[in-house]
């Protein structure tokens, strides 16, 4: 969605599609800025607070087709950008994979196996 909206080219786009995709980003926007918000922190905070401008401070019915389109194309890269700190606050906090020690930190031991019991070495 974020692309598409961000594909737009000013020439090829009309103020009808601009209309129709602006308060489905919007909508997107308070979303995911209040989940960044829950999530805690300083820049959750600042991202929130720039959405809530960005969202208050929309264009006006009468704007030129090249004030909607801008204004549309803030809305999408605020988007992606709330979207990339949401998955990162959601992101777990340990390895994917187990950590293992390597074999050359491993004490050198040999013979490397134990003869059977009762068996002779």
């Amino acid at each position: 969605m974020v692309d598409a909206v961000l594909g737009f080219h000013l020439g090829t786009t009309t103020r009808e599609e601009i209309d129709e995709w602006t308060p489905l980003i919007k909508v997107h926007v308070e979303v995911f800025s209040e989940a960044v918000r829950a999530g805690g922190g300083v820049e959750a905070r600042g991202s929130w607070l720039e959405a809530r401008q960005l969202l208050a401070d929309g264009p006006a019915e009468a704007i030129h087709v090249f004030g909607a389109w801008s204004h549309l194309r803030e809305l999408a890269r605020l988007l992606r950008r709330l979207i990339a700190e949401y998955r990162e606050q959601r992101a777990p906090r340990e390895p994917a994979l187990p950590v293992r020690e390597p074999p050359a930190a491993r004490p050198f031991l040999w013979p490397p196996f134990k003869a059977p019991p009762g068996r002779a070495e």
